[in-house]
Formats: structure tokens, C-alpha cells, sequence
């Protein structure tokens, strides 16, 4: 369906899912996240889709809680890498 309207539009499509995203080498996530978002500026303007998105930053406490644990610290990580490429 977003490929239908991306093409509808007449601008670029990027398609990732979760599995591809998530790594379990340290960075490794993030930087394919700014990969993608990179690959997107080029192609501008362009529909960047991340299929299963909430998988992979499932939650963020405001008060800064959480269990500590190395996962959560790679999704907290994740989670920031996506909130500033989506600022630009």
C-alpha cells in the first residue's frame, strides 16, 4: 500500500523491515538507520518505510527508566538515531 501511493505521488520509495535494521554488532543499527535516511535525502523527495518500526523501539519512559539492560540501551540508541534523522 505505501509503495502504491509512493508511486501514485510520483517520488522515490525505500523499503527496510526491522530485521534489517536491527544488528547485534555495537552502532551497527545506527548506522544503517543513517544509511537509509541518507539513501532518502538523495532520492528527495522520497517515502522512507520501516516495516515493523515498533519492534524495534518499542517504548521510551520519560522519566528516563527502564530495566538498563544492553537491549534496551540498543533501542534507546536506535530510538535517538531515528528521532534526529527524522529532524533533518
Amino acid at each position: 500500500l505505501v509503495r502504491a501511493v509512493a508511486h501514485t505521488a510520483g517520488v522515490g520509495f525505500i523499503q527496510a523491515s526491522g530485521a534489517e535494521v536491527m544488528s547485534c554488532l555495537l552502532g551497527e543499527s545506527e548506522r544503517i538507520v543513517r544509511e537509509l535516511f541518507a539513501r532518502g535525502r538523495g532520492m528527495r523527495p522520497c517515502v522512507l518505510f520501516i516495516d515493523e518500526i515498533d519492534a524495534l523501539v518499542a517504548s521510551r519512559a520519560l522519566d528516563g527508566s527502564g530495566d538498563g539492560g544492553e537491549s534496551a540501551g540498543v533501542q534507546q540508541r536506535l530510538l535517538s538515531t531515528l528521532l534526529n534523522e527524522m529532524d533533518g
